[in-house]
């Protein structure tokens, strides 16, 4: 997963923020020297409300983006269909 920016709706202000989650990439440690890479720990920008400065759940952020991940993939593979379908015609 590549960073996803979602809608975060604060729960103590109601205030929407926009939220940058970066997923874990794990280190690759096989292999040619050049194609190695260390681990790269996941997280989120802002980590708290810019309005009344309440902490964002990590793990809620995380399941946001991969839920509006796969919404979006979906969307994909049903316009390619359409496309395909459509040419067929």
């Amino acid at each position: 997963m590549k960073p996803t920016t979602i809608t975060w709706t604060c729960p103590h202000c109601e205030r929407d923020t926009a939220v940058t989650v970066h997923p874990y990439v794990p280190a690759r440690v096989s292999g040619p020297p050049e194609d190695c890479y260390p681990a790269q720990s996941g997280g989120i920008y802002p980590a708290h409300c810019a309005n009344c400065d309440a902490s964002i759940d990590v793990g809620t952020a995380l399941e946001q983006a991969n839920e509006q991940e796969a919404d979006a993939l979906a969307a994909r593979a049903d316009e390619e269909c359409d496309r395909r379908r459509d040419e067929g015609a």
